[in-house]
C-alpha cells in the first residue's frame, strides 16, 4: 500500500512518486502512533528548522533504488513516520 495522503516531494518528482508507489507506509503510521500514545504531550519539532535536533547515522548497505537525499527522507518516512522534510537528510 503506497502513501494515503499527498507528500509535497511526490507531487515534485515523479521517479519518486513512482518509487514509493509500492512501498507500506502502514508500520509508519503504527511506530508514530505508538510513539505518540507513549507520551503525556505530544511531541512536535519543527520540520522547517534542525535547531534542537539530533544526528542519526543510517547506513545503506545494499539497495533497491538510487539513495538521494529526498529519497533516503521518504525511506525513513516509511518506517518512522513524521514529515520527509523533518529528517533533514545529507550525505558523509
Amino acid at each position: 500500500m503506497g502513501p494515503c495522503f499527498e507528500l509535497v516531494e511526490l507531487e515534485e518528482d515523479n521517479d519518486l512518486r513512482d518509487l514509493v508507489a509500492s512501498w507500506n507506509f502502514s508500520t509508519s503510521r503504527e511506530f508514530q502512533k505508538f510513539i505518540l500514545d507513549s507520551f503525556a504531550a505530544p511531541v512536535h519539532h519543527p520540520s522547517s528548522s534542525s535547531s534542537g535536533s539530533f544526528f542519526v547515522l543510517a547506513v545503506f548497505r545494499r539497495f533497491t533504488f538510487r539513495l538521494t537525499e529526498s529519497s533516503v527522507s521518504l525511506a525513513l518516512h516509511a518506517c518512522l513516520g513524521g514529515s520527509p522534510a523533518g529528517f533533514h537528510v545529507s550525505f558523509l
